[in-house]
């Protein structure tokens, strides 16, 4: 029975119809966000340099805020494999771009974080060709943030909708069985 309901929660849990621990909301995000691009299929492994650390060139900071909250989740070695690929082969050609161009103008540092569109409109020259190769560039942050993103929309919706009958029936009767038990047993107590 145990093994049933495990099996039951691993399923709600990937449907994104149960995001109870912080792993499973940002792993329905990220599987999601692959989604939405069309990146949730098979890519040719990513080269040993994809996973580096430090920048890819062309990531750039949020702004001059930046995110100042960390936060850690445990996702499938499998996603982020393909979450990396997906990155890499998507932003190979801008990033191959970006080289070429810190090659061509070594005196020139373009800003660290994101212009909005007035900043971007006032660049001209070898700064507006960077910014424009940078925007081509889809980092492995940006699809986690995404992810994020996804996963607390989606257990806000979810959590916030009147589950159907149906749905509640799928929840195995001895899980409803002690929250009925403690209602019923509070409605006895003096308030």
């Amino acid at each position: 029975m145990r093994a049933a309901w495990r099996g039951e929660v691993q399923r709600l849990r990937a449907s994104g119809e149960l995001l109870d621990v912080r792993d499973a909301l940002v792993t329905y995000g990220v599987r999601e966000e692959l989604r939405v691009r069309g990146w949730d299929r098979q890519w040719d492994p990513a080269p040993e340099e994809a996973w580096d650390q430090g920048r890819w060139p062309g990531s750039r900071d949020s702004g001059p805020g930046g995110y100042p909250e960390r936060l850690s989740a445990r996702l499938d070695a499998n996603l982020v494999a393909q979450a990396v690929a997906a990155c890499w082969w998507t932003s190979l050609p801008a990033i191959t771009a970006l080289r070429a161009w810190r090659d061509a103008n070594p005196g020139l540092t373009p800003r660290r974080y994101v212009l909005d569109e007035k900043g971007l409109a006032r660049l001209v020259g070898p700064l507006a060709e960077y910014e424009m190769l940078a925007r081509q560039v889809t980092t492995t942050g940006a699809i986690w943030r995404a992810g994020v993103t996804r996963g607390l929309a989606q257990a806000t919706s979810s959590s916030t909708s009147p589950q159907a009958p149906e749905q509640r029936a799928a929840v195995p009767e001895q899980s409803r069985a002690p929250r009925a038990a403690e209602r019923e047993r509070r409605a006895g107590e003096p308030t």
